[in-house]
């Protein structure tokens, strides 16, 4: 790369440093722990369900 190509990817980089931009693996990792507890959520409600309306 050339320095003018470079000085640009530092800017970017410390204008996302600066922004507290997550990284696509933290907003991964966050949007399957959402999933996770949505999952978990729906199979709760599941059960309280069949155990109120007395499914088997």
């Amino acid at each position: 790369m050339d320095e003018k190509s470079d000085a640009y990817t530092d800017q970017i980089r410390s204008r996302l440093a600066s922004e507290d931009v997550q990284s696509s693996d933290e907003v991964r990792a966050q949007a399957e722990a959402a999933q996770n507890e949505a999952v978990a959520v729906g199979r709760e409600t599941v059960r309280v369900l069949e155990v109120s309306f007395g499914a088997t």
